[in-house]
């Protein structure tokens, strides 16, 4: 425990103070990236928090740091928050809101609603549709363009196979795999399952 009371280890050269000079010149909380020494210095002096090794004065001073820390990064999150907006149509535009005036601007903003994966395998099962109508062929592993809905239909595959797939969507994945089967082949392997005709 007496290793962590000398100077060197505790602080190894940096200060609170100069901790706090640079928050105050730059008002954001440096990270790996942007100042790497003072990144590890916190990280250094959090663990010995932690660890209870640190002097009562330190401590004080370490737990004001910390606090004012917290502050900053909080206000980042509301800036960060209220700067942008989502717009029904998806487009992000800039709303130029202040920090007094957050609270009018989170009033203002758009909430995105998530997306259910209902929804999102039915794009899926509608853009591979779409892709057959339009190419008269099924997506290829090949082609890097055809990957996404490649790699859909497969994975869905395998979901049925397992008897994994939601009922609702079973019926329209074998209309699916019909659709796919009347496609006209280049040679004749056959490209679906025997045990999915069922």
């Amino acid at each position: 425990m007496s290793q962590y009371l000398d100077y060197g280890m505790l602080g190894g050269g940096i200060s609170t103070n100069e901790y706090s000079k640079h928050l105050d010149d730059n008002q954001k909380v440096p990270t790996q990236k942007r100042n790497l020494q003072l990144y590890h210095w916190i990280s250094r002096q959090k663990k010995l928090l932690h660890e209870g090794c640190l002097p009562k004065e330190r401590r004080d001073s370490l737990e004001k740091l910390l606090a004012r820390i917290d502050s900053i990064r909080e206000r980042q999150a509301v800036e960060a928050n209220s700067t942008w907006t989502a717009t029904p149509t998806g487009e992000r535009e800039s709303l130029n809101c202040t920090l007094a005036a957050s609270d009018a601007c989170q009033a203002e903003r758009v909430e995105r609603q998530p997306v259910r994966q209902d929804d999102l395998w039915n794009q899926k099962w509608r853009a591979y549709m779409d892709y057959m109508e339009k190419y008269k062929r099924r997506p290829s592993k090949h082609r890097t363009e055809d990957l996404v809905l490649f790699d859909w239909f497969k994975h869905s595959k395998k979901l049925l196979k397992r008897g994994l797939m939601k009922a609702e969507r079973i019926t329209k994945f074998k209309q699916l795999l019909n659709e796919a089967n009347n496609l006209s082949r280049f040679n004749q392997f056959n490209y679906s399952d025997t045990f999915l005709k069922s």
